[in-house]
């Protein structure tokens, strides 16, 4: 997480967002990762859970 962002945020953030307003009614599931909002789209672990998702339906349990 970027500290200079996430200054005046409390609660679990990526810097930007909140892992309480990045939750959805009706997600079919839902992952936190240790990245932050700015390079969250070039995380490894990032793009490897997203195409998980995309092949089944949910993120892996699984670590790298």
């Amino acid at each position: 997480m970027d500290a200079f962002l996430s200054d005046g945020i409390e609660e679990a953030s990526d810097g930007k967002v909140t892992v309480d307003e990045a939750r959805v009614e009706g997600m079919a599931d839902f992952r936190v990762l240790p990245a932050n909002h700015t390079f969250i789209l070039s995380d490894d672990e990032a793009i490897r859970q997203v195409k998980h998702f995309l092949r089944d339906g949910r993120f892996s349990d699984q670590a790298p």
